[in-house]
């Protein structure tokens, strides 16, 4: 399901049918006042956008996804027509039940229509969730069933399992690597909205965790610095030391140490800091991918930032969001330099919000220190500048500074972190200190 882009001519017919009562209509009575959920179709593609009207003296004005809206009825017909220089042609809308339904042409392309109005919460109040999940994902998409269904302000509480699929009972629970938890299905987002997952509790379940590697990644290193070549002068120099270092960690009291530690490493104990590998939603354009791929949508992040008590906002690309998680780490150094952390299942416990209709366009994290912006690219320069332009937007969206203040503020404060260089993409992060940004006047 694609977004329809702010750059697409659009002409749609709509067949209304009536409305159930709903807090989102702007009066008793009034039938296309309020908020809709609608679908296009459009050949074998489907694209969903949130349509708000409210009445006015004029008659009617609002939103169909980007586009700006104005129109009156005529008879029981509403005709809508895009405003100002928008590249959108117009829609017609019938009342018929409780939906709307009809047919149109985008780019003379001729579409199919339906909308409903958005799901509301059973009762008033947020709910709370335990969910204990039975299978799992082996890729962040839209086309797999949700496990849960929850509204904006819910909370769950449930569980992750490690990157090679064990359990917090040590046993094997999945073939997939890196498996995910999810889908959730988040109520009410659509395309062009923010998910914002607010983590408040990420704690590890077991007493083990596990580096499946034990070298540096080559990618990591000079060229010519070759690990097996120095590795086996260093192995054979340290052959009555035992110097093997087995990827297998203690777990205990919050403090990792090795299971079975060489003689250098017998005092090397470590504070672990719990956090999650991987975080997504489904990916733009209808996209399945393997949960061990990371972009805009989230996904692999494999970030340390990502821990309790932090919040993370993702881009909304599908209806729904679809939100999946897992790849816990007990501790993870920048970079992955070993291709993993200290893997290990977790206990995990997030509420989530919705911004509607805004949305930065890649991950943002922030905690009680800093504001950080992901970058995700196909090198370290390309993840950099993805990083610090989504600073230098952000700054501009919240704060309102020109382009002289903002450079003011990045040339003097911003912080870069290299999340991650072994997966499919590079993940750099920037980041911006809370208390710097608090000296900022709105």
């Amino acid at each position: 399901m694609n977004r329809i882009g702010t750059r697409r001519r659009v002409a749609l017919t709509c067949a209304a049918m009536g409305a159930v009562a709903s807090p989102l209509m702007a009066a008793a009575g009034d039938f296309f006042a309020g908020t809709w959920e609608l679908a296009v179709k459009r050949l074998d593609n489907e694209q969903d956008m949130r349509l708000s009207l409210e009445a006015d003296a004029e008659g009617y004005r609002g939103t169909a996804g980007p586009y700006q809206v104005r129109g009156r009825l005529q008879g029981d017909v509403l005709e809508l027509r895009c405003v100002a220089e928008s590249p959108c042609a117009g829609m017609r809308l019938h009342r018929k039940e409780s939906s709307l339904e009809g047919t149109g042409e985008i780019r003379s392309v001729a579409v199919t229509l339906r909308a409903q109005r958005p799901a509301e919460r059973p009762g008033r109040e947020p709910r709370t969730f335990d969910f204990n999940p039975q299978r799992y994902s082996g890729q962040f998409t839209d086309a797999l069933p949700p496990v849960l269904s929850v509204f904006p302000g819910d909370r769950v509480r449930t569980k992750t399992i490690d990157a090679e699929g064990f359990d917090e009972l040590d046993r094997k629970v999945s073939a997939y690597i890196n498996p995910q938890t999810g889908p959730f299905y988040i109520n009410n987002a659509l395309p062009g909205d923010t998910l914002v997952i607010h983590f408040e509790r990420i704690r590890t379940n077991r007493s083990r965790a596990d580096m499946y590697g034990n070298r540096v990644v080559p990618n990591a290193l000079q060229p010519m610095d070759d690990p097996t070549r120095w590795q086996a002068s260093a192995d054979a120099a340290s052959a009555s030391s035992s110097a093997h270092a087995n990827g297998t960690w203690q777990l205990e009291n919050g403090v990792a140490r090795l299971a079975q530690p060489t003689d250098r490493l017998a005092g090397f104990t470590l504070t672990t800091k719990p956090m999650l590998g991987c975080v997504g939603v489904a990916p733009p354009s209808g996209q399945s991918l393997r949960t061990v791929n990371l972009g805009s949508y989230g996904g692999n992040l494999d970030y340390s930032g990502i821990h309790e008590g932090a919040t993370l906002y993702l881009p909304v690309f599908q209806k729904g969001a679809m939100l999946f998680l897992g790849d816990g780490h007990a501790l993870q150094g920048d970079g992955e330099l070993t291709g993993t952390g200290l893997e290990t299942s977790m206990d995990v416990t997030f509420s989530v919000d919705l911004i509607r209709g805004s949305s930065l366009g890649q991950p943002r994290i922030e905690d009680e220190e800093y504001e950080m912006f992901s970058g995700v690219g196909g090198s370290l320069e390309e993840a950099l500048q993805l990083a610090t332009s989504g600073a230098n937007r952000w700054l501009t969206q919240t704060y309102g500074l020109s382009p002289s203040e903002t450079a003011m503020v990045l040339g003097t404060s911003l912080h870069y972190d290299i999340a991650e260089i072994v997966d499919p993409q590079v993940h750099v992060v920037a980041r911006l200190r809370r208390d710097a940004l608090d000296r900022i006047r709105r």
